[in-house]
């Protein structure tokens, strides 16, 4: 029996929170889980809701949203020694009976994984877009200008043995607890998006692989936490930023403020004014 620290972030999921953890109460038989839920200062009742409806979770009140990432981290250094595996779960998953047992399994009979994860599936049962290739800044110039295929995610394969990708969305997202130790958890300059395209960048900058699992299946009504926190626009301002800090990260400060100058001009000529503003903010930062 292997120990699962399962780290679940809220702000404002009231309405998402309980029906999350009943059912990770039932994705394993076999292990020990110890859930952890570190709520992002919500004004709602994210975190009530969470002891009742898990009450031998630990739930810690953060006193401020400063990102799903650092929550993460914060969530890791909660979690003991002893814990061999870490799943991150966000709190509009829901997971089918025995789903985390099999996944856990397929980590196991995969040395090469450092980071493996279900297919993401609508409440409607259909595969999400969820998998992409590395972000570079060719890559996005290149799609901002319509010269190639936007950066966006694609749908999964959703039959067959697991498969090796560049990133995925780490909604459910399980890796070694010694590997999340050793990379050091999520970027905290990431406030909301992005931060699971560089995690996985950094498994696999250790010899690993991010792996997708076609057969396993976890509901996800995706969306949730942005609705939550921000706008339209603000979502996409916030996307903006994140692929500034991205770009800096891997490619260097030229990068970003090319891809800002870049993207001021083009999202300004396309009336996208948040969009412009946060892509002119990283040119000049």
């Amino acid at each position: 029996m292997a120990v699962v620290g399962v780290i679940v972030v809220t702000y404002r999921s009231a309405a998402l929170i309980d029906r999350c953890l009943r059912s990770l109460r039932t994705a394993s038989y076999h292990h020990e889980l110890r859930v952890i839920v570190l709520d992002n200062a919500s004004d709602d009742e994210s975190s009530a809701r969470a002891r009742i409806a898990d009450p031998i979770a630990t739930v810690i009140d953060r006193p401020a949203n400063d990102g799903y990432g650092t929550a993460c981290n914060d969530g890791l250094r909660s979690l003991g020694d002893d814990v061999d595996w870490v799943l991150f779960a966000n709190p509009d998953t829901v997971w089918l009976p025995g789903t985390l047992d099999d996944l856990v399994a397929t980590a196991q009979a995969t040395p090469a994984a450092g980071l493996v994860s279900p297919v993401l599936i609508g409440l409607d049962g259909s595969p999400q877009p969820m998998i992409e290739l590395d972000l570079t800044l060719v890559r996005v110039l290149r799609g901002m200008m319509r010269l190639g295929r936007t950066v966006r995610p694609a749908l999964p394969p959703t039959s067959g043995p697991p498969v090796a990708v560049d990133w995925l969305h780490t909604a459910a997202a399980l890796l070694p607890a010694s590997v999340a130790r050793r990379i050091g958890g999520f970027d905290q300059r990431f406030f909301l998006f992005g931060e699971d395209a560089d995690l996985c960048r950094r498994v696999r900058s250790i010899g690993l692989e991010v792996v997708v699992v076609p057969e396993l299946r976890v509901a996800h009504a995706g969306g949730a936490s942005v609705a939550s926190t921000t706008d339209a626009a603000g979502a996409a301002a916030l996307r903006v930023r994140a692929v500034g800090i991205y770009l800096e990260k891997h490619e260097g400060r030229l990068a970003r403020r090319v891809f800002g100058g870049a993207g001021a001009a083009l999202y300004g000529l396309a009336g996208h004014r948040a969009q412009a503003a946060a892509a002119w903010a990283e040119a000049r930062r």
